[in-house]
């Protein structure tokens, strides 16, 4: 980021593009100020801030709440490339700075940072390192990944992450195999990949099977495609059995909450 000459509304630095960060760069998005003008003076004595280097005085207004030194002191971080004031911070317990760590590294490929910060147990850069992965078309090397061991408490997250890249890559009939021997979370991924792609009768055969997920996305889609009648019909089997989901999902549909059926 480079300074500027003042533009609209007085600022002293150009505005970023569109970020990609979830906290840098975000105050302004949202009406924080109570009004344009106090939002104005905020964004010039941001820019003084930044553009004259004053991280300490960014700091003291970020410990004591300022919302907008904290976004401010983050950009300065980043722009710098000091990963490792950011990783302090989030080690101090401040989630945001760990976003904006991960979110810097994806964004510029380091992938043996996101590996080492994955191997401390962060969820969001193993996340993002097998979407490096994923997306240089190195998908064995992820599945590798994910098969190869994690941080114990990431397990889960892998195991999920897994299903998602066989899927991706169109590997569907692993996950099928998966489901076949019993694991749950492989079944749950085939519906919802059936629900996305508007397959029907695909949710229709894991319904008929016993799969009650898949009978409940079977009959939203139904009613999102206008067809309320046989959404209910669907349903009143296991409503007649005593399903609470069911019976509620019934009750929905006659109050012409269509729209509602999801959770």
């Amino acid at each position: 980021m480079s300074a500027g000459r003042a533009g609209e509304g007085g600022r002293v630095r150009p505005p970023d593009g569109p970020s990609k960060w979830s906290y840098y760069g975000a105050a302004h998005r949202y009406d924080v100020h109570g009004g344009v003008g106090a939002e104005r003076a905020c964004r010039e004595r941001m820019d003084r801030l930044v553009l004259g280097g004053c991280e300490a005085e960014l700091r003291a207004l970020a410990g004591a709440g300022d919302r907008c030194a904290f976004i401010a002191l983050v950009e300065l971080l980043v722009d710098a490339d000091r990963t490792g004031d950011l990783r302090e911070m989030a080690e101090a317990g401040d989630g945001r700075a760990r976003t904006a760590l991960v979110e810097l590294l994806a964004d510029r490929g380091r992938e043996e940072e996101l590996r080492a910060e994955a191997d401390r147990g962060d969820g969001a850069a193993l996340r993002a390192l097998v979407g490096l992965m994923v997306g240089g078309g190195r998908t064995g090397e992820a599945l590798a990944l994910l098969d190869g061991g994690v941080h114990p408490g990431l397990e889960r997250q892998a195991r999920a992450l897994r299903l998602q890249v066989l899927l991706g890559a169109g590997m569907e009939e692993e996950v099928r195999r998966m489901a076949g021997a019993g694991d749950r979370a492989a079944a749950r991924a085939l519906v919802d990949r059936a629900f996305e792609r508007g397959d029907t009768e695909g949710l229709a055969e894991r319904a008929r099977a016993g799969d009650d997920r898949a009978l409940w996305r079977w009959a939203e889609l139904l009613a999102s495609s206008g067809r309320a009648d046989a959404a209910e019909a669907v349903l009143r089997p296991r409503a007649e059995q005593g399903h609470p989901y069911a019976l509620d999902l019934i009750r929905r549909l006659c109050e012409g909450r269509t729209g509602d059926l999801r959770g």
